[in-house]
């Protein structure tokens, strides 16, 4: 939780006078859609024979793809948290 907070502290200390009250409040989402993006993105090349991502072993864009839904589940998990520390900043 603490590099996720500083993760976003950097980002928003960047790009805060460039977002509206809307975006902010939306903070928490938008990196929930970015995991669950990717996982489908890497579901989809696996799908299509890995025409996309460059892969080293059978099964590689599957296993990305599991990953990023295990990244998702997980910070689901932790909402409250991660919510709670983008409120202090």
């Amino acid at each position: 939780a603490e590099v996720y907070e500083q993760l976003v502290k950097g980002w928003t200390s960047e790009m805060a006078p460039l977002l509206s009250d809307s975006e902010n409040a939306l903070l928490y989402w938008s990196g929930q859609l970015l995991m669950f993006e990717q996982g489908i993105r890497f579901l989809t090349d696996f799908l299509l024979n890995d025409v996309y991502y460059r892969t080293t072993r059978p099964l590689h864009n599957l296993d990305r793809a599991m990953n990023q839904m295990y990244l998702l589940r997980a910070y689901e998990e932790r909402r409250g948290e991660l919510e709670e520390r983008i409120g202090v900043l």
